[in-house]
């Protein structure tokens, strides 16, 4: 697989999402091989990699909650990355939307991802996240 989480990824077809895969896509194969990255300690490849998926699921209903999982784990991509002000922000959004859409799995995995934003505790926008994901 590339850096940018194509090779097997791109080369899914309708054949291959039958049965168990029945909902895979290669979307959100992207969504997976990103996550991977970031667990792997690896976020300019897990940004890329999740940069792309988030944009193919931007408008696919269908897909909303892999697309808000997406969105929670590029936003710690992006503070690992050294992007700590679109991390808390894209972090803030997402949270929000879980929290209205009363998504209980979300809500956890975003907290989680606040989490891992401990060693930038007193950072005037970590603060201000905290704030948001009170209110």
């Amino acid at each position: 697989m590339g850096a940018d989480g194509s090779g097997f990824v791109n080369d899914l077809s309708p054949v291959d999402c039958v049965g168990l895969y029945s909902d895979w896509s290669s979307a959100r194969l992207h969504v997976y091989a990103g996550t991977c990255h970031l667990l792997l300690g690896q976020p300019h490849q897990a940004v890329t990699v999740l940069e792309s998926a988030v944009q193919m699921l931007q408008h696919d209903h269908a897909n909303a909650n892999v697309a808000l999982a997406a969105a929670v784990d590029l936003a710690s991509a992006y503070a690992g990355a050294g992007e700590l002000e679109q991390s808390c922000t894209l972090l803030g959004n997402t949270y929000d939307q879980l929290k209205a859409g009363g998504n209980h799995r979300g809500i956890a995995r975003a907290q989680r991802a606040r989490q891992r934003l401990a060693r930038w505790r007193d950072e005037r926008v970590v603060l201000e996240l905290d704030e948001q994901m009170a209110a």
